[in-house]
C-alpha cells in the first residue's frame, strides 16, 4: 500500500511550537507522551502497510528497532530514522540534523546524556567493500547534483524506497537535500564544542578539547551524535544490520521544526 493511500496521519491533531503554555508540543522533542504514542502507532501502521511482506520476512526486520518504553520511543537505526522523518514531515516536522543536535546540546533544551542520535551518513572518498549497491546509488545521485565524496548527508535529507518484488531497501536524496562537504579524520581526534560549525553541526578543526570524534572504517559511515562525542562507524545495512544489541535502548529520535 502506498503512503498516500493511508488515512490522515494520527499526528495531524498536534500543533508544534518552540515555546508556549498549554498542551502544545514543544520542539525540539523526543517522541514521548501522547505525541510519542501516536507517532509510534503511525510508524507501526506504515511498517505494516509498506514493509510487511510474507514473501520477504526480512524486509520488516530493521524497523523493529523502535520500541515504546515508559512513555518514550526508544531505539534507532538509519532506516527507522528515515521512515520517521517521512512521517514527521507530513505534520511540518523533521528529524534532527547534526546542526540541530549540536544546538540542542548547547541550549540544553533536551537532556542528551547517555543517549545517541542518528543524524546522518558520511560517504568517504574510498568506497570500501560494504553497502556497495547503496554507495553506488548515492554516488550517482550526488554526481547528478555536482557533488562528490567525501560528504555528509543528514538523514532528514533522505527518503526510503523499497525495490519492487525484493527485500532490498534503498535511500534517495530528497529534492531539498542538504549535502555537506565533510572530510573527517581517519583516526580518533579531539575537538572543542566552540569549534562546531553552527551550519553543519560538525567540527571546523580537530585538536585536544572537551569532546571527541571516533571515525571507524571506510565507505559509508553512520553518523551518531552524543553529548560528549561524535561517532562515525561502519554502516551495516545488510540483512544483519539490526540484530538486537546493547545500544538499541540508548537510541533516540529527536523531532524539530524549521523556523
Amino acid at each position: 500500500m502506498a503512503l498516500e493511500q493511508i488515512a490522515e496521519s494520527r499526528l495531524s491533531k498536534y500543533e508544534f511550537v518552540r515555546a508556549g503554555p498549554g498542551e502544545l508540543v514543544r520542539v525540539p522533542t523526543f517522541l514521548s507522551g501522547d505525541f510519542g504514542r501516536d507517532f509510534f502507532k503511525e510508524y507501526q501502521a506504515r511498517v505494516k502497510a509498506d514493509y510487511s511482506d510474507a514473501s520477504y520476512p526480512s524486509l520488516e526486520a530493521p524497523f523493529r528497532v523502535l520500541k515504546r518504553r515508559k512513555g518514550i520511543v526508544i531505539g534507532s537505526n538509519v532506516y527507522a530514522v528515515v521512515l520517521a522523518n517521512q512521517i514527521l514531515r507530513e505534520v511540518g516536522l523533521r528529524t534532527a540534523t547534526p546542526a540541530d543536535v549540536e544546538r540542542t546540546i548547547k541550549s540544553e533544551e533536551l537532556n542528551l546524556s547517555r543517549v545517541y542520535i542518528d543524524t546522518g551518513l558520511i560517504l568517504r572518498r574510498y568506497p570500501g567493500n560494504k553497502n556497495r549497491d547503496l554507495v553506488e546509488h548515492l554516488t550517482k545521485q550526488l554526481s547528478d547534483r555536482c557533488h562528490e565524496p567525501p560528504v555528509m548527508i543528514p538523514l532528514a535529507s533522505l527518503d526510503l524506497r523499497r525495490y519492487a518484488y525484493s527485500s532490498s531497501l534503498t535511500l534517495d536524496l530528497r529534492e531539498d537535500a542538504e549535502v555537506i562537504p565533510c572530510d573527517i579524520p581517519c583516526q580518533p581526534a579531539g575537538f572543542n564544542s566552540r569549534d562546531i560549525d553552527e551550519k553543519t553541526g560538525l567540527p571546523k578543526e580537530y585538536r585536544r578539547g572537551d569532546r571527541n570524534i571516533f571515525p571507524r572504517g571506510s565507505g559509508l559511515l553512520r553518523l551518531r551524535h552524543e553529548k560528549y562525542s561524535i561517532i562515525a562507524d561502519h554502516c551495516r545495512l545488510d540483512s544483519s544490520c539490526d540484530k538486537p544489541n546493547n545500544l538499541d535502548s540508548q537510541g533516540r529520535i529527536v523531532a524539530v521544526k524549521d523556523d
